[in-house]
């Protein structure tokens, strides 16, 4: 299921407007939805559900700290060859869905 999504890069928005800094979107996804503001790895697992993925979303949630901790690993590492190769594998994955 596709959903619409608008994101925006925080150098297009007054971070402060939504009660946030510039380091925390610098360094983290942030997901935004009226007054309810996600970030990290709850940002993800909110996506991932919003886009109707809900099993997905509910195994980040569940893993908690685990989940972080891989969010972390992964927003801190994106430029490798194993990241670089799951982002292909994956948007290989959504063009055939």
């Amino acid at each position: 299921m596709r959903c619409e999504i608008t994101a925006l890069s925080f150098y297009d928005i007054d971070p402060k407007a939504y009660n946030l800094t510039l380091e925390e979107c610098q360094k983290q996804v942030i997901a935004i939805r009226e007054n309810d503001i996600h970030r990290g790895a709850a940002a993800v697992a909110f996506l991932i559900d919003h886009r109707g993925n809900t099993a997905a979303a509910r195994i980040i949630r569940a893993t908690g700290p685990l989940g972080r901790f891989g969010y972390r690993w992964v927003s801190t590492h994106r430029n490798s060859a194993p990241i670089k190769a799951l982002t292909r594998i994956i948007e290989r994955a959504n063009d055939l869905g």
